[in-house]
């Protein structure tokens, strides 16, 4: 018999051994997943799954609007840093649960919600063996609306988290910025879908850590049996939660839970006594889980269904169910079976399925008549697994496919937009520096709810577009494959975008203005603000703006053709390069060919068109050998507008007079029509625009050289008594070239390089009325890069009173001249150095020459005394 001393003894030992056992049991339950859920690649394969379906859910379908409203052309497989939008989605699902760089499974203790507890503190996880200082967690409703930045371990990814990612992915204008934003945006939204799939595991509504694989190690199982987890999940009609529900605000008085998608995991409508409830479609997940189902670690006391650590919960209850037996494969028998009972589910809610098997105490108890039922455990067997899966999965993939549709639900129908050039002063940044568009909210409009209104919020324009590969607008022009540039704008004040009719929005672009190269323009309209109950909404539409665009047809796209005029020159100036500064002043006129080439075949029914001269303007002297290169920058000259009708396939020559001209020292000269007016059917004004590489200013030359006369190899002046006794003196007087002449009526014209044409009284673009010998004059020149001339010698005019010669025109046929390129080019496929994978830069120089004392002579048109005498070979040495 043990003395009252050594009892104490054994008792204070006793309880030491039990604190070890204590500690030893939590050490173990770090060693496996404390708070399962549904696998984290369960997970991982039902948000893969709601990424991939090919047909809507409750109308919604991802790929759908990747590509309709976020203009992305792979969709569902658009690729963020080689991972599909639907493996970020599957990475999110999983991450959730086991986080990089974290301790697996810390997270999860924030992934519970009880829905019968009215404090959303206590609401969530209570802790390890009912021990709250231990992994005890948050409600999901609270840690899915977690202030932004403040998600800790595993980083931020709560509803505000990646509603910031989203506007950052919408917003940036860095191709690399935006691409991280898109990818984090589809991985917190996989994150938050994660949370409401977890409530529709019962353990995670009822409070249960589930320390040992159980429902969710069945459906792990089940999608592992299959040839992909899509195929079992497909089996799951999904869950339709009602869409007026999901424009109602928050059930929660809470600030912190704000965002209607609390409604979600909780409506606030199940009160414990009334269950029926948890069977209508705007139930939150967690209460018809936590009224339906039960737990693995349950055990049936007074009458209910509870987890271990005393959570009282109401239902099911004993009154909800009734015991059947039913046939089952016996374990030792494979070929026979064996009954087993079940408690089936037939009242307080959802009805028709094995709840749990029913404990063999509790079943000998009733089959003895002992009234008073001991505690017992219900087992649980794929058989009931199987039942709960049935109603449980659809409900998960739904509410889950439910609160993606709600991130992305903001839409903007941007029905029309007008891009404008209203600069037309020289500056650096040039082009459509206004852009007006219309547009209006339908969010939900198919669906018939009008409560999601836009009444407060901010507006953001986000401008897309490729350079056009054949237009060298930029120094550096894109590579070949798409490179996508981008301008955002932010709107002026807050504002209201209404349901009924499109409001008028004009942004400001004058600091970065769609370039006139700009090809494929989208227009993208940003709101962030009230979004019906939801505080921070975002809405997103968009218009594609080119011919080529598969949304919505469009203004802008090389829809006019330039070309020669019929006079064969965009512009002619016979300026003294000495009397002007050649760095400013030049051309200021342009005549062009215009020819309407719509790619829809549409005529332009009225409107104006403005000419846009862009050029690099050298500030040193560029007719030398070799001309240097000028700055980088290009400068602008902008025509007066022209009114213009022009029917598809119509041509018309026009002439823009410049507000400031096209310097002679230009270089890398391009020319933009901009048509702005209405074209088609449509009474809607829009843009088409051309584009035209020109030459650079080229300078032609006529030179009257008969003050020289060339005899037996030497040069003489035409005239002078050293030629003329020389002349006489071998019998040459009678030839009149000994003499000096003038010329009148020097007649020019230029044509088209497919159409030369001879000049005549009738048709000729320049006069020379006279010139004395040994002058010139000089012509500049834009044009294209081969063009035709015709002109004539001119009347020759007696300045000598000893000649008595006379003589006439001569016309000299037309002939094709190669004129000056000097602009950056791309260099050619069969340069040396190409590579495909790369652009290589090059700079195509003109040569120009010093002739007669005259430096920057590109070409020379010339007339002069015949040697003396004729076909003497010592005259081919003469220094004329």
């Amino acid at each position: 018999m043990a003395t009252e001393s050594q009892g104490v003894e054994e008792n204070s030992i006793m309880k030491r051994y039990k604190s070890i056992f204590l500690i030893c049991g939590i050490f173990s339950l770090l060693s496996v997943p404390p708070v399962l859920a549904l696998n984290e690649d369960t997970h991982k394969d039902i948000q893969k799954f709601l990424g991939n379906i090919d047909s809507p859910i409750d109308g919604f379908l991802l790929d759908s609007f990747m590509k309709n409203q976020l203009g992305l052309s792979d969709g569902k497989e658009e690729l963020f840093f080689k991972r599909s939008v639907v493996k970020w989605l599957g990475k999110g699902g999983r991450e959730e649960d086991k986080p990089p760089w974290t301790i697996p499974y810390i997270r999860s203790s924030n992934h519970f919600h009880n829905p019968l507890e009215p404090d959303l503190d206590e609401a969530g996880f209570s802790g390890v063996l009912n021990l709250p200082f231990f992994l005890s967690g948050n409600s999901s409703v609270l840690w899915s609306q977690w202030e932004a930045g403040e998600q800790w371990p595993g980083g931020p990814y709560s509803w505000h988290d990646t509603r910031d990612y989203f506007f950052q992915a919408l917003t940036s204008t860095d191709q690399w910025t935006r691409d991280k934003y898109f990818a984090l945006t589809f991985m917190g939204v996989g994150r938050v879908m994660h949370l409401i799939e977890d409530v529709s595991v019962p353990e995670h509504a009822r409070d249960d850590g589930h320390y040992a694989d159980a429902y969710e190690a069945y459906v792990k199982r089940m999608t592992l049996a299959e040839e992909r987890p899509a195929i079992y999940f497909s089996k799951f009609p999904p869950f339709t939660f009602t869409k007026s529900a999901q424009a109602q605000p928050s059930p929660f008085q809470d600030p912190r839970a704000s965002v209607p998608i609390a409604r979600l995991f909780d409506s606030n409508l199940y009160t414990g006594a009334n269950p029926a409830i948890t069977m209508q479609a705007d139930i939150g997940l967690s209460e018809y889980t936590n009224a339906n189902f039960v737990s693995g670690q349950t055990r049936v006391k007074d009458g209910t269904f509870h987890p271990f650590n005393d959570t009282q919960f109401p239902y099911p209850s004993l009154h909800s169910v009734m015991v059947e037996d039913r046939e089952i494969p016996d374990n030792f028998s494979p070929n026979d079976t064996v009954k087993r009972p079940y408690y089936v589910k037939t009242d307080d809610g959802d009805t028709g399925y094995l709840l749990a098997g029913v404990s063999y105490f509790d079943y000998y108890d009733q089959l003895a008549g002992v009234e008073e039922q001991v505690e017992h455990i219900p087992p649980m067997d794929d058989n009931v697994f199987k039942d709960y899966a049935d109603r449980l999965m659809p409900r998960a993939i739904g509410y889950a496919a439910t609160l993606m549709e709600y991130f992305f639900r903001g839409r903007l129908e941007v029905t029309d937009a007008d891009l404008e050039i209203t600069n037309t002063d020289d500056h650096p940044n040039f082009g459509y520096d206004r852009v007006t568009v219309h547009a209006r909210n339908v969010t939900w409009e198919n669906e018939g709810i009008d409560s999601e209104e836009m009444p407060a919020g901010r507006l953001h324009l986000v401008v897309r577009y490729e350079v056009d590969k054949n237009d060298p607008y930029l120094y550096i022009p894109a590579l070949s494959k798409i490179q996508y540039r981008y301008i955002t704008r932010e709107y002026e004040t807050d504002t209201v975008v209404p349901r009924d009719v499109p409001a008028e929005f004009v942004f400001d672009l004058s600091d970065d203005p769609i370039p006139l190269c700009a090809t494929n323009i989208e227009l993208f309209l940003v709101y962030r603000g009230r979004i019906g109950a939801e505080a921070d909404g975002i809405g997103v539409g968009r218009l594609g703006i080119t011919e080529t665009g598969d949304f919505t047809p469009t203004p802008i796209g090389r829809a006019l053709t330039v070309e020669l005029p019929d006079s064969g020159l965009y512009s002619m100036t016979d300026v003294d390069i000495n009397t002007i500064d050649p760095t400013v002043e030049g051309f200021g006129t342009i005549s062009l060919k215009l020819t309407n080439n719509d790619p829809q075949s549409r005529n332009m029914n009225g409107g104006t068109v403005m000419l846009v001269a862009k050029y690099r303007r050298g500030d040193r002297d560029q007719f030398q050998d070799l001309p240097p290169n000028p700055p980088d920058e290009f400068h602008y000259s902008v025509s007066d507008p022209v009114n213009i009708t022009l029917g598809y396939g119509e041509s018309r020559d026009l002439t823009f007079t410049l507000v400031n001209p096209i310097p002679l020292w230009a270089t890398d000269v391009y020319l933009y029509p901009v048509y702005n007016g209405v074209m088609g059917t449509t009474t809607d004004e829009t843009v088409a625009i051309g584009f035209k590489d020109i030459s650079e200013p080229t300078p032609l030359m006529f030179y009257n050289r008969m003050d020289k006369i060339c005899i037996y190899g030497t040069t003489y002046y035409a005239g002078s008594d050293a030629a003329v006794n020389l002349a006489a003196s071998e019998g040459m007087s009678r030839y009149w070239d000994v003499y000096a002449h003038a010329r009148e009526n020097i007649y020019i014209n230029f044509s088209p390089e497919n159409d030369p044409q001879y000049v005549s009284l009738d048709n000729y673009d320049y006069l020379i009325p006279n010139q004395d010998p040994g002058s010139y004059n000089i012509l500049y020149l834009l044009a294209d890069y081969h063009t035709g001339i015709s002109y004539n010698q001119g009347e020759i005019i007696n300045v000598d009173s000893r000649d008595d010669f006379f003589g006439s025109d001569y016309v000299f046929s037309p002939i094709i001249l190669s004129i000056v390129k000097n602009q950056v080019v791309l260099m050619p496929d069969d340069h040396p150095k190409y590579d495909k994978n790369f652009n290589k830069l090059l700079r195509d120089i003109p040569v120009y020459y010093n002739q007669w004392g005259i430096e920057g002579v590109w070409f020379t048109f010339s007339i002069t005394n015949n040697p003396l005498p004729e076909g003497d070979p010592s005259n081919e040495n003469c220094d004329m």
